[in-house]
């Protein structure tokens, strides 16, 4: 993820003339927001940003708390709020404009019951089939599978032969065998208890990575990724931390927030830098063109001219007013 970090290098060092330096992690602050709220897109609101940028803000005026007042002599007093009826308005939705839509989404989901159904019978017939044979050699009816069960526990016909084998008597082979079925059962009711407690701290681990991804990418839900989006969930299940995961999924939509947030962060700074040190942008490097005296003051400045300015000063021209 190398990439995630090189452009912050745009967003580094602060500004000259005591101004301070950008968040990383985007604009904040008044003067900021309006800087790329109206500066680069309303040049109406390019003389009032730039005098905030020199000021400092007034105090919020304190609200004088206020009493209730009780209603007037024959005034009716106002009804409270009722709350809302949601099974009223969901009628009144599905019987309104979204009654065909309604009725769509509802045989959709009869017909995949329907279809579903439809499945289970079929693999209950082929079972029946496989069982015939069993119901006909104990004499067993057709379907009645706890009779068909307790049949075949009664045979030994199968321990007899075994037992001749072996030499050894029926009621050992089948208390062997009982005594096999229940350890094969213990172990996986431990298998299972133990997949359990694996998920358990899986998801643990998880929700963990998650409240840390969460700072870093606000809005982010570890449930929510889950369950609608399977690349996420593979990469976990393959091994991958939560951020891996996420970065990876959304490292487009991570890359373009990155590159804005460092470009309206570089803006920001260098318009700071040029009211903070008298209207004077800052030199460029070696080799720069000679500087362009103009007669217009920051604060008459249009969102166009600052954009305009800002690409000179990032080739190394030297701006005066």
């Amino acid at each position: 993820m190398e990439k995630l970090f090189c452009l912050q290098f745009f967003a580094e060092g602060s500004a000259e003339g005591g101004a301070p330096a950008a968040n990383n992690s985007g604009l904040t602050g008044d003067f900021k927001a309006d800087f790329a709220t109206h500066v680069l897109k309303n040049p109406a609101g390019t003389a009032a940003v730039s005098r905030r940028a020199n000021q400092t803000e007034d105090p919020a005026p304190v609200q004088e708390k206020t009493e209730p007042q009780a209603p007037a002599a024959g005034e009716q007093p106002k009804a409270e709020e009722q709350p809302k009826d949601f099974d009223k308005e969901f009628d009144e939705l599905i019987k309104g404009d979204y009654k065909t839509a309604f009725q769509k989404k509802t045989q959709a989901i009869i017909n995949e019951r329907f279809k579903q159904n439809k499945q289970a019978e079929t693999v209950q017939s082929e079972y029946e089939d496989m069982l015939s044979p069993l119901y006909d050699k104990y004499g067993v009816k057709k379907g009645d599978r706890t009779a068909l069960k307790a049949a075949i526990e009664a045979d030994d016909s199968y321990l007899a032969e075994e037992a001749a084998r072996r030499h050894v008597t029926k009621e050992q082979v089948r208390v062997e065998r009982q005594l096999a079925k229940v350890t094969q059962q213990q172990q996986a009711d431990r298998l299972r208890q133990q997949q359990q407690e694996a998920n358990t701290r899986k998801w643990n681990a998880w929700q963990s990575e998650a409240a840390e991804v969460a700072k870093t990418y606000p809005g982010f839900d570890l449930q929510s990724e889950i369950l609608n989006n399977e690349q996420f969930a593979q990469m976990l299940d393959k091994g991958l931390s939560v951020k891996q995961a996420y970065e990876s999924v959304h490292f487009d939509e991570i890359m373009q927030k990155l590159t804005q947030t460092a470009v309206q962060d570089a803006a920001a700074r260098t318009a700071r830098s040029i009211a903070a040190n008298g209207n004077r942008a800052v030199e460029g490097a070696l080799g720069a063109q000679p500087g362009v005296a103009t007669k217009q003051s920051v604060q008459d400045l249009t969102g166009r001219q600052i954009e305009d300015i800002l690409k000179r000063v990032g080739r190394g021209e030297k701006i005066t007013f």
